[in-house]
């Protein structure tokens, strides 16, 4: 049996991958940060500067370190699988899904961290969120290209297309699990974690059906130009946010109905492996390994076997009697 399919390998290379993609993005934000307040100084109070210190180390160091740890892992075969359609009407309910979910768990996230902070200090002083205050009062073409376009870009092409490459001929629940919690972890941050699983859950499942790699992409590109560019200009406008609350309002709703009335379909989808050999089932052992290499048969526990005086054939039991006795082990 072929090891290198086990799903527990692969996952611990993608897992390993990672995990060495987002330490060497710390280290050269860390590192290009220093180069900033050397050379560039004013690169750090600049979106353009803020942004690069966040893309740079992490789609010229970290990706590629990512890419080469996968080496070790093949890509499992690509069985063959219906695909379905996906038209405008099928992107608006994707697009209102996932931002009526992102709303809700955003609330509910808020909820929570807002209670902890409580027990925690005695306050409920909000968290503040990392990308909020990125966006907030920034530029706005920086804030479309690296915070709507290079993430719909470079983190699909991670985490929902090189992850089902390796993890192709596992099962889709287990792919879309693993894909969702890997993608939650790598945004590194609680406001972001229970939302970015959820999403990342419909990414993938939207991936397995399509086929088309795109479909994710695009989503992914509308919900974040919803999310950084629109929503925060609405909020300069009172109008703007009153229409944007009950349209929020209206989108939680929404996702909820969709999700009661397409469950059961979605959760039917989810095919099995279909590659041969799958599930994995690791090569069994035997129960018990003779001394000096010999092979017990049935793998037969020790008070199992045939007593054998030594010095006769056969002791130590399952090796070849020795054949000068003076160089033989001693019996036990």
């Amino acid at each position: 049996m072929d090891t290198k399919r086990d799903p527990k390998r692969i996952c611990t290379y993608i897992g390993l991958g990672l995990f060495a993609m987002m330490s060497i993005w710390l280290l050269g934000m860390m590192g290009l940060q220093v180069l900033f307040m050397r050379y560039a100084p004013a690169l750090l109070y600049s979106t353009w500067g803020m942004w690069l210190l966040n893309d740079i180390p992490l789609y010229l160091l970290g990706l590629p370190l990512f890419l080469l740890i996968l080496r070790a892992v093949p890509n499992g075969p690509a069985a063959a699988r219906p695909t379905q359609k996906f038209g405008p009407a099928q992107f608006l309910m994707a697009v209102a899904f996932s931002l009526g979910a992102t709303y809700l768990i955003n609330f509910v996230t808020s909820i929570l961290m807002m209670l902890m902070q409580y027990f925690l200090s005695g306050s409920f002083d909000s968290v503040g969120n990392a990308l909020e205050d990125i966006v907030t009062g920034s530029s706005l073409l920086p804030n479309i290209l690296f915070g709507t376009i290079v993430p719909a870009l470079g983190e699909e092409f991670i985490f929902r297309y090189t992850i089902r490459k390796k993890m192709q001929g596992c099962s889709d629940k287990s792919y879309i699990l693993f894909s969702a919690a890997c993608f939650a972890a790598f945004h590194g941050n609680l406001s972001q974690l229970m939302y970015a699983f959820v999403i990342g859950c419909l990414f993938a499942w939207l991936y397995l059906q399509t086929g088309k790699i795109w479909v994710p992409m695009l989503l992914h590109f509308a919900i974040n130009l919803m999310g950084i560019v629109v929503a925060p200009a609405a909020l300069g406008n009172e109008t703007a946010s009153i229409i944007l609350s009950y349209m929020v309002i209206g989108l939680i709703v929404g996702a909820v109905m969709i999700f009661v009335m397409l469950r059961k379909r979605i959760f039917a989808t989810l095919q099995p492996p279909t590659e041969a050999g799958w599930p994995y089932t690791p090569p069994k052992q035997p129960a018990f390994a003779a001394p000096y290499g010999g092979a017990v048969p049935g793998g037969a526990a020790p008070w199992q076997r045939p007593l054998t005086p030594p010095g006769q054939g056969g002791y130590p039991y399952g090796a070849p009697p020795p054949q000068n006795p003076q160089q033989a082990p001693p019996p036990y």
